[in-house]
């Protein structure tokens, strides 16, 4: 008996092995067909614990506990000691270095999730992008020259796979990736993490209005240009058991890099966080903060005493306004979360927040009788 480290080609796990079975436990690679090399620790070493050092990182429901993976236990290749296929003389004077049998050794790049059980063993086989897709996978050039806007490099098949797979506990794949609104999607797994986490602290369903939206797709529904919803790290969510504004706080508490309020969901995403390399091709030392929408309002009066508060910066749809009205002496009188206000007798004041980022304010001038 003696203990291991198990290293793996790409990105991989270490593990502790202390038996000749040499198996491991929770076992996270992105990548299969590996070349696996084995590493005796010195004796007397400590060689357990374990690094993780991949990236760190619904449209019905949300709800339901989904059934383990059968397929995608991981076994680790056996040491036969009889060499590579057609290897019948390891004596030859050839260089051996390479025990491949001559068939290209590229690692296949794989998209992983918690599943169901949070196991990791949720993975899917991905193809890379083809410009024979048309012009629904034209992405724009990425905004300012950021990294954070690159073009994606690899999809998932979406009529290759099961779309009712449980990415997480509660959430299933076809809630962030629809194959009706394109063939291939992506959606990166630290945001699948979020988004259990916000519906193990909701307490309740998340029904994820949009979550992955191709480029033909998003402009097809008046998105904007650079939606990180084409990113696959967007999810417009509506709770079934908290308010909007406490969703939000929550999405700020996830880190979350945008957070914007509308009239019946919550768009929340994580453009600030490392692109998974599963989809994306970039260099995590060039990371830089992704751009954000410059919001603004103002409060009109009509001449039947309504208010309406105009915005910019919101493309998703109407945002959430919330009124306060004031008195002279900077009393609360009434608050209300409405498109258009009408203030209460007594009041001086009103002041108007939309969509969680833009604020204006009106004097009444008299008070209102």
């Amino acid at each position: 008996m003696f203990t291991g480290i198990i290293v793996a080609q790409g990105l991989f796990h270490i593990a502790a092995c202390s038996s000749p079975d040499m198996s491991i436990v929770d076992l996270r690679t992105r990548r299969h067909d590996i070349d696996w090399d084995f590493y005796a620790a010195p004796p007397g070493t400590d060689s357990g614990g374990g690094a993780w050092l991949g990236d760190t990182a619904g449209e019905a429901g949300g709800e339901g506990d989904g059934p383990d993976n059968p397929d995608t236990d991981w076994e680790i290749p056996q040491d036969t000691g009889t060499g590579s296929p057609g290897d019948t003389d390891d004596t030859d004077d050839t260089d051996d270095t390479d025990d491949t049998d001559g068939t290209d050794d590229t690692d296949e790049v794989l998209a992983c999730y918690p599943g169901s059980d949070w196991s990791w063993t949720t993975c899917y086989d991905l193809v890379d992008y083809d410009p024979a897709w048309g012009s629904d996978y034209e992405y724009p050039d990425p905004y300012l020259g950021s990294e954070q806007y690159i073009a994606p490099s690899r999809f998932i098949d979406l009529y290759a796979v099961d779309d009712s797979d449980y990415l997480a506990p509660n959430f299933q794949l076809d809630e962030v990736m629809s194959s009706w609104k394109g063939r291939y999607g992506l959606y990166q797994s630290h945001v699948i993490e979020h988004l259990q986490n916000l519906r193990d602290r909701a307490g309740g369903a998340l029904v994820i209005n949009s979550g992955y939206r191709s480029p033909g797709y998003n402009e097809s529904v008046g998105g904007a240009t650079y939606s990180r919803h084409m990113y696959g790290d967007a999810a417009d969510i509506n709770p079934s058991t908290i308010s909007l504004s406490t969703l939000s706080t929550y999405c700020y508490d996830e880190g979350a890099g945008y957070v914007g309020m509308y009239e019946s969901w919550v768009h929340c995403d994580w453009r600030d966080d490392t692109l998974d390399s599963a989809f994306y091709d970039v260099s995590k030392d060039a990371l830089l903060p992704a751009a954000r929408p410059e919001h603004t309002t103002w409060i009109i009066q009509s001449g039947d005493g309504w208010l309406e508060a105009p915005a910019t910066g919101f493309d998703e749809g109407e945002p959430y306004r919330e009124w306060r009205a004031w008195d002279a002496h900077g009393r609360l009188l009434a608050e209300s979360v409405s498109r258009r206000y009408h203030p209460p007798v007594g009041a001086a004041t009103v002041d108007v927040f939309v969509g969680g980022h833009a604020r204006a304010s009106l004097s009444l001038g008299a008070t209102r009788h």
